[in-house]
């Protein structure tokens, strides 16, 4: 996925959407370890440092859980039955990290004011993009089961088609009352 250019990973070259990149620790047997991630959608790439040649793992996201651990400061990613660890060096970065997550194995969380996570062409906002704080709710999402988030997902999409429907039908009643209105 990344081309190969003088012994480093020329992260110019990825042929997917860079969603985040950046150094963490990684929890392993009995300590963290400094490791370097590359998240594009669906896929995470865990390096030994920011110029190995080649990742030590590539994980399918498809089927993988985020979740973030406040009293931790922790990122936990459930891939296949495996559980994966990293922390950032703040509880910014952490979050940070447990938002890209969810966004690259296709989960969009929930933002303050009941703003949805969609982050479309434009590439990843954050929170911190957004000038916001995570708060309670944010965090206890993010905790959530993916069945649960998705069936969250369908609802808030369900909202917005019906949302949608009442203003077109109140925009036509608009339009049939100035019709009516200039009739003599």
């Amino acid at each position: 996925y990344a081309s190969v250019v003088d012994n480093t990973c020329d992260l110019n070259k990825f042929n997917r959407t860079l969603l985040l990149k950046g150094p963490v620790a990684k929890k392993s047997l009995s300590k963290f370890k400094d490791r370097y991630l590359i998240l594009v959608p669906r896929k995470l790439f865990i390096l030994s440092t920011k110029t190995s040649v080649y990742p030590r793992s590539v994980l399918s996201l498809l089927d993988a859980n985020p979740r973030y651990d406040e009293a931790r400061n922790t990122v936990h990613l459930d891939v296949l039955g495996k559980e994966y660890v990293f922390r950032g060096e703040t509880k910014e970065e952490s979050l940070e990290w447990s938002v890209a997550l969810a966004h690259g194995c296709g989960l969009s969380p929930f933002l303050p004011d009941g703003w949805c996570g969609v982050y479309g062409d434009a590439g990843l906002q954050l929170p911190q993009h957004l000038g916001t704080q995570p708060d309670a709710a944010q965090l206890t999402y993010a905790q959530q089961s993916m069945p649960t988030r998705q069936y969250q997902m369908l609802s808030l999409q369900q909202q917005q088609q019906q949302q949608q429907q009442q203003e077109q039908q109140q925009q036509q009643q608009q339009h049939i009352y100035q019709q009516q209105q200039q009739q003599p």
